[in-house]
């Protein structure tokens, strides 16, 4: 090996060395497969068709939510309104003719037709002078059963817990979509009047002319006009004068509200 070679054989295997590394680097590692090239392209894709779902349910949620936010609310408002309903003793104003406060139904009779049959007197006779006082209490109780009149017509006597000024009378009945059969007729009352006295046996003072719409709700508050001569009561009389089609008329409870008379 001459001089030269000898001299320079360290530059020599170095450059040999650096020719080695790039040509395997540009073989090898530099070497990308075609389908890792189209690979984030593909992605990219996907997201974008992600983002324009993202946008167009971005524009129609909104409408969505809202139109359910609605419909929720009207589903909790009713809700609400049924739970003032079943917890109206709690909840409602203070009812002067409650059993449980001292109030009592003195007595209950059905009308009878003029053109009734003897048979139909008799009967409602009877059936006025045996009812049980018990049972009659049930209108200003609320029990599990209904108080019958033996007819679509009648009238109720209250005695209060004390003299008021009357304001209002609350008529319940049991809800049609409880009811297990499907039906035209109701029994619950319809048109009825209030008379007030402030004795048993006191003149009557007319106080107005009502309707129970048993369709829009079992449970309903009607409030009568006052007068600033309007004397205070102890004594109310409602006169029914009609039911929903029944021949009978079935009495839940009633309540009588007011302000008591100093």
């Amino acid at each position: 090996m001459s001089e030269f070679y000898r001299r320079n054989l360290a530059t020599f295997i170095l450059c040999g060395l650096i020719v080695f590394l790039t040509v395997w680097h540009t073989l090898f590692i530099g070497y990308t497969p075609r389908s890792n090239i189209q690979k984030p392209i593909a992605i990219t894709e996907h997201h974008e068709m992600e983002r324009a779902v993202y946008i167009m349910q971005s524009e129609v949620e909104p409408h969505a939510s809202k139109a359910g936010l609605v419909e929720e609310m009207e589903l909790l408002n009713e809700k609400i309104s049924l739970l003032k309903k079943i917890n109206f003793d709690k909840l409602g104003p203070a009812d002067y003719a409650a059993h449980k406060f001292g109030g009592e139904v003195l007595w209950v009779a059905s009308t009878v037709p003029s053109d009734a049959s003897v048979g139909s007197k008799i009967r409602s006779m009877i059936s006025s002078f045996f009812d049980n006082y018990d049972r009659m209490q049930c209108i200003i109780k609320g029990c599990e059963y209904c108080y019958v009149l033996h007819s679509s017509s009648g009238s109720i006597v209250f005695k209060l817990v004390t003299s008021i000024y009357l304001s209002a009378i609350t008529i319940e009945h049991i809800p049609q979509q409880v009811i297990p059969f499907e039906t035209d007729v109701y029994s619950a009352i319809k048109e009825f009047s209030i008379w007030g006295m402030s004795t048993s046996k006191a003149k009557k003072v007319y106080l107005g002319t009502f309707l129970f719409d048993y369709a829009n709700s079992f449970l309903q508050t009607m409030y009568v006009k006052s007068e600033l001569e309007t004397p205070s009561f102890q004594f109310i009389q409602l006169d029914i004068h009609s039911n929903y089609g029944e021949s009978y008329t079935c009495i839940y409870r009633i309540r009588i509200h007011g302000t008591p008379a100093k």
